[in-house]
């Protein structure tokens, strides 16, 4: 009888563990699930399989040692006892699939690498796909998957509240970027990182779903591969396995990054673990009336006169070779340090802030490289246009991360609480009221209020107590000791014009602009 052995990995956790299946030529005779590493499986499986076919006793020495060579291939990382798994490239994949594009659609995106208004053009188009307003938060993110090709990619968390669209921004942003470039997990398990195939993460841009409202020591263990992958930009697991013989074995496994990175929640922005808040670029919806009414002035306009699926294929397929075209380049800011003196460092958060100031000027010039010129290094250098990108789309980002800015939904309840509430102990108000005040749900409301306490806006004037609900107090918070702006680039050089003259020589101003 010509019985042929095979199987099917079923278990991202344990790769011993498959479905065996014997086969005689066509027709399935037997299968059942079994742990390889685990020799006495061998002989119940073995057994069971004589036990319904007694004619295969015959075989029973050909089908163990094709079980050992099955378990020695998985062991060795080998696809089907012969051929080693193949390594995922992504930026070659990018290449290839350039080549396969239309001519005309590569010619167009490389046109409109070159234009001076490539920021505009981008979020208009953002814009025609759907998302009404929320430049900002539109920009960031096409920013932040754009810095996958950095060296240390940023990453994001977006804060809003339920239905406010910090699900539908990042996900309509993503259609821009083609599938080899980008990994929409929308749930990732703790484990889910370590067992991809080798290459699969780097460079790529990684849409994460919504974080877990959980914040416990196992969400943090969760969210601990995740931190490592974004601080050290590779991903070492030490873990035991099972050696052909049973013996177990300590095992390294590396997986390389680096990955640039977002999620969403509708936590308060100090309720989310600060080994992960730090690490990300805080970004907000916008949760005004005005916009929900341009939203629904938006939707109203589709179901009078859709836009045509035509239209929305085009603008996703030119931004797909747009991406395509972009090289993983280093990127200089001559202007750098005259940045430093802008940044109060009171507070060690600035540390981070700063950086992500630096990793978003970088994301800009990247972005522009087209339009950029080249140090003796081969790096791509920035220019004037690209800090006031950011000084325009992103100070706000900035701020949070600084310690000195709040997220654009506190901000209007603090608005609100301002219009309403006076200072002091003479003008309290509850959790309740503000919603009444505002029209909205207490759940969308206590982030907010959550995230002014912590910034010290607010103070918890009376706890609640059963069904009594807390009372708080408006704190007067002078608006200097919370507020930071980027000047403008020709301001931010006439005042760093001398210390950075100390610095660089004779350097011109106008080599910047």
């Amino acid at each position: 009888m010509g019985i042929e052995v095979d199987y099917k990995q079923n278990c991202q956790s344990n790769p011993t563990r498959v479905a065996l299946m014997i086969k005689d030529g066509e027709n399935l005779l037997f299968t059942d699930n079994i742990d390889l590493s685990r020799r006495k499986q061998h002989g119940k499986y073995l057994d069971d399989l004589i036990k319904d076919h007694p004619g295969l006793e015959q075989c029973r020495e050909q089908i163990a040692d094709r079980m050992k060579e099955i378990l020695q291939a998985l062991l060795n990382g080998n696809d089907e006892g012969s051929a080693p798994k193949e390594e995922v490239r992504p930026l070659e994949l990018s290449k290839l699939a350039l080549v396969e594009m239309d001519e005309a659609v590569v010619n167009q995106a490389e046109k409109m690498l070159t234009q001076p208004r490539l920021v505009e053009m981008i979020l208009e188009h953002i814009h025609r796909l759907g998302v009404v307003g929320e430049k900002p938060l539109a920009l960031a993110v096409y920013l932040i998957a754009t810095s996958r090709l950095l060296p240390r990619p940023l990453a994001g968390i977006i804060l809003g509240s339920s239905s406010s669209g910090k699900s539908y921004c990042p996900d309509t942003v993503a259609k821009l970027f083609p599938d080899e470039s980008k990994l929409m997990a929308h749930r990732m398990t703790p484990a889910a990182l370590n067992h991809m195939r080798p290459g699969e993460l780097t460079h790529r841009m990684v849409f994460g779903g919504e974080r877990s409202r959980q914040q416990d020591d196992d969400a943090a263990e969760a969210t601990r591969s995740l931190r490592e992958m974004l601080s050290d930009g590779v991903l070492r697991l030490a873990t035991v396995e099972k050696d052909e013989e049973g013996e177990l074995r300590t095992v390294i496994k590396e997986q390389a990054g680096p990955i640039a990175y977002t999620e969403s929640t509708t936590l308060a922005l100090n309720k989310i673990f600060d080994e992960d808040r730090t690490r990300f670029i805080v970004l907000g919806t916008d949760e005004s009336k005005e916009q929900t009414v341009a939203i629904m002035g938006r939707m109203a306009s589709d179901a009078y006169c859709p836009r045509g699926e035509d239209e929305r294929e085009a603008i996703i397929e030119l931004h797909h070779a747009i991406q395509r075209m972009l090289e993983p380049l280093q990127v200089s800011i001559p202007f750098a340090s005259m940045l430093v003196g802008i940044f109060p460092a009171q507070r060690v958060e600035a540390r981070r802030a700063f950086g992500s100031l630096l990793s978003l000027i970088r994301a800009v010039t990247l972005l522009h490289q087209k339009q950029r010129g080249r140090n003796d290094e081969g790096w791509v250098v920035a220019q004037a246009e690209d800090y006031e990108v950011v000084r325009q789309y992103l100070t706000s980002a900035v701020a949070v991360g600084l310690g000195h800015g709040l997220t654009p939904g506190a901000q209007r309840v603090l608005d609100i609480i301002a219009d309403n509430y006076g200072v002091g102990d003479n003008d309290l108000f509850t959790v309740n009221q503000l919603a009444d005040d505002m029209d909205a749900s207490t759940k969308t409301v206590y982030p907010k209020v959550s995230e002014l306490r912590d910034r010290g806006f607010l103070s918890l004037a009376e706890p609640g107590r059963g069904s009594t609900p807390g009372k708080y107090r408006r704190v007067a918070y002078p608006k200097g000791d919370n507020h930071f702006e980027l000047p403008p680039f020709q301001k931010l050089m006439e005042g760093g014009a001398q210390e950075t003259k100390k610095q660089t020589g004779d350097m011109l101003i106008s080599e910047f602009v």
